[in-house]
Formats: C-alpha cells, sequence, structure tokens
C-alpha cells in the first residue's frame, strides 16, 4: 500500500515537470544479458505519450551494443525526434548482471506554436484566454526549435528470478528481473531558438504581455537515476512486460524548462 502510494506520488510530480519541458529524457537501456549472442528488442509509452524503440546484443567476450529511436509524434506542440547508439561491457555471474555503456546520441527538438504552461489555476486552456471573475492569470507561451547532440555514460545492475516471470510454470520461458540504473548525461543544445510570451494580470489594471527571445546554445549536465521490473508473459514465449521509473538531477544548466523524469511501461522480446 505505502509503496503504491509512493509510486503514484511519483508518477504526478513526473506530469507536473513535464508540463514544462522542452527536452524529453528517454529510458535507459537495460539489457539483463546472461551470456553472449543473446539480443532484444523492446517498445516502450512513456508518460510523455512519447513511443521509445530500443534493441540490445550481447556479443563476444561479454561486449554490448545497443541502439534506440525516437520519432516525432504527430500532434504534439512539444515534441523530438532522438537516435541513440552505445558500446560496453557486460559481467553476468549466476543470477546477476552489471553493464557499463558510453554512447552518443543526436536529435531535434520542437516547440508550439500553442504549447503553454500555467502559474495559476483560474484561467482557461491555450490558446484562448477566457477569464473568470476575479482571476489572476499567468500563462506562458512557448516557440521554438533546436538541434542537440548528447553523451552518456550508463552503469546498471540487474539480478534475474524466475520469481517475476513464470519459469517454475512455463519452463524454457523468459524469466523476470529487477534492477537499478544510472545515466550521466551531457546535453548540447545547438541552433537554439526559443521565444516566450508571458500574459500576466497587472492588478485590475488588464493584461500585460512580456516577450523575449533566446538564441544562445545550451549545455547540460544531469545524473539520471532509475529503477526497472521486468516480467515474463504466460503463453507468450520470449516475451516480457517492463516498467521503469527515472529521476533526473540537473547539475548545471537552466533547470527552469527541464523535465525531472519520466516513467514507462513496454513489452520486450528476447532472441
Amino acid at each position: 500500500m505505502r509503496i503504491s502510494y509512493l509510486c503514484t506520488c511519483f508518477i504526478a510530480i513526473l506530469s507536473l515537470a513535464s508540463c514544462q519541458s522542452n527536452y524529453f529524457i528517454d529510458p535507459i537501456v537495460t539489457p539483463a544479458f546472461t551470456k553472449p549472442w543473446q539480443a532484444s528488442a523492446q517498445a516502450n509509452l512513456t508518460i510523455n505519450n512519447k513511443f521509445c524503440f530500443e534493441g540490445a546484443a550481447a556479443l563476444p567476450s561479454d561486449f554490448a551494443v545497443t541502439l534506440s529511436r525516437e520519432f516525432w509524434a504527430h500532434g504534439l506542440d512539444n515534441d523530438q525526434e532522438m537516435t541513440s547508439v552505445s558500446a560496453g561491457k557486460f559481467w553476468a555471474m549466476h543470477d546477476v548482471t552489471w553493464l557499463a555503456m558510453g554512447g552518443f546520441g543526436f536529435g531535434s527538438q520542437r516547440t508550439g506554436p500553442e504549447y503553454a504552461f500555467y502559474k495559476f489555476q483560474g484561467i482557461a486552456e491555450a490558446p484562448g484566454i477566457d477569464l473568470p471573475p476575479h482571476a489572476s492569470p499567468n500563462v506562458s507561451y512557448l516557440d521554438g526549435h533546436s538541434d542537440f547532440r548528447r553523451y552518456f555514460l550508463d552503469v546498471e545492475y540487474a539480478h534475474s528470478t524466475a520469481e517475476l516471470g513464470f519459469g517454475s510454470s512455463y519452463p524454457g520461458e523468459v524469466k523476470g528481473s529487477w534492477g537499478f540504473a544510472t545515466r550521466l548525461e551531457y546535453l548540447n543544445r545547438f541552433r537554439f531558438t526559443q521565444s516566450v510570451s508571458e500574459v500576466s494580470d497587472t492588478s485590475g489594471n488588464g493584461l500585460d504581455t512580456t516577450y523575449s527571445m533566446d538564441i544562445s546554445p545550451k549545455h547540460d549536465l544531469a545524473l539520471d537515476l532509475a529503477a526497472f521490473l521486468t516480467s515474463g508473459i504466460p503463453y507468450v514465449p520470449f516475451a516480457q512486460l517492463s516498467g521503469q521509473l527515472l529521476l533526473r538531477i540537473p547539475l548545471n544548466g537552466d533547470v527552469t524548462y527541464q523535465q525531472l523524469g519520466v516513467a514507462s511501461l513496454g513489452i520486450r522480446f528476447t532472441f
């Protein structure tokens, strides 16, 4: 009960944070390799209504590679596309796997023209501003775009167990796993353009609009902490359900419009 309540609160915080984000965090790729020549493909849906696709493969000498892709989502005023690759090494010891990866990614982001967030509850949704009586609104409209490059280091701890899957009733099927992962990410946003139009109440004197433009490149450093869980699916060999909660800790940069975390659900197929 208490764990369920904490998870609900955590996801609610992520939902509020994502309303003021102009960069979407992707889930950490967390394959639980136990030997070479294993592979997995996974599709995730994040709390931002974004689909992320990822693949991972274990190579000889316990090396590993991953590939992830995020596409534009039709109809979103705050959206991005991104491709990332990484390579590293894993160490499997019975049911425990450690994985260390280094990677590179690139993509583009767009915001607006009708993307808005509010600093007061008594105001109608954008783009119209229909004020209730005695309301004191403060709404900001964002419009902009950027290209970006990202460099990251991942470390993962995974524990495989039949208790989370169906290994006892369905021998030979995929077992479940749980674990933790951390990622250090450097984000370089170039060709950055962002305009902000802020509409606010001026104490009974009407509405006042403030316009600002930012065209300076952004260099952000952040630490991600994640917990993940996978479970095998009965009667569907080689398939798992997967979930991940991720918290982002900004280490520098402007955190005003940064997302503070992400929650995702997905389905994984192993080979």
